[in-house]
């Protein structure tokens, strides 16, 4: 499959990025790579996800635990799916497509607050498979996950600075988009995002406000762009 291979290829670019990163201590926090590999005639599956060593011991855990429950709950819904199309192939008298599941992801941190992307794709059949992103954004002191408002001072109008990038940025690619872009309405307070090392990058899940062929969209707006109205200091 096309998409597969582009995506492997993808994962293994982040990963050499990854390496790096992770091998590095930033204020005594420590992301490390835990994978699970397993290849029957029913599923495939190669999934690497993030954990933190480091830091205060009872909030890492929680956040390590956190993902360690999604992820495994994921696979395990495929793998269940897998049994459940392996018995209705096997009625029709056809040979049954094998599930598929990969993810990869990337890591940032400060001495408050961590940042990880995770990318779970997986392919159930059909014409082609799916992409969902989820990010792990907490506070690496009290152990509070982060939504994109508590990034902000109280008051503070994140929004209209996140509307204008979002637009600018459909604006120059309108044909990628649902009608031209006209989906997108606003963040929310729940908007899901990501941080990195050069600003919070805001992403709407494939076929949120674009099609398939589209991907995942992302939209990068500099910490600069907030100047005085971040809470935590997260650029350089």
């Amino acid at each position: 499959m096309k998409f597969k291979k582009v995506f492997l290829c993808l994962m293994s670019l982040l990963l050499i990025f990854s390496t790096v990163v992770l091998g590095e201590e930033i204020n005594k926090i420590e992301v490390i790579e835990k994978s699970i590999e397993e290849n029957t005639d029913k599923y495939e599956i190669k999934v690497k996800y993030p954990i933190i060593q480091g830091g205060e011991k009872e909030i890492t855990d929680k956040i390590n635990k956190t993902i360690e429950d999604y992820t495994l709950s994921w696979i395990n819904d495929i793998k269940l799916l897998g049994e459940e199309y392996s018995k209705e192939y096997e009625k029709a008298g056809k040979e049954m497509p094998k599930m598929e599941a990969y993810s990869l992801f990337e890591a940032f941190n400060t001495d408050e607050v961590i940042s990880l992307p995770v990318s779970y794709y997986q392919y159930t059949g059909g014409a082609h498979g799916l992409t969902t992103k989820v990010s792990y954004n907490y506070n690496l002191k009290t152990g509070k996950e982060l939504k994109l408002k508590d990034l902000f001072k109280k008051g503070f109008d994140y929004k209209c600075i996140i509307d204008k990038k979002v637009k600018e940025d459909i604006e120059k690619e309108k044909e990628l988009y649902f009608d031209n872009g006209a989906l997108f309405k606003g963040v929310n307070e729940n908007q899901a995002y990501y941080l990195n090392r050069d600003g919070i990058i805001v992403y709407f899940q494939q076929y949120e406000i674009a099609p398939y062929s589209s991907g995942i969209r992302e939209f990068k707006i500099p910490y600069g762009e907030f100047e005085e109205g971040l809470i935590y200091k997260l650029g350089n």
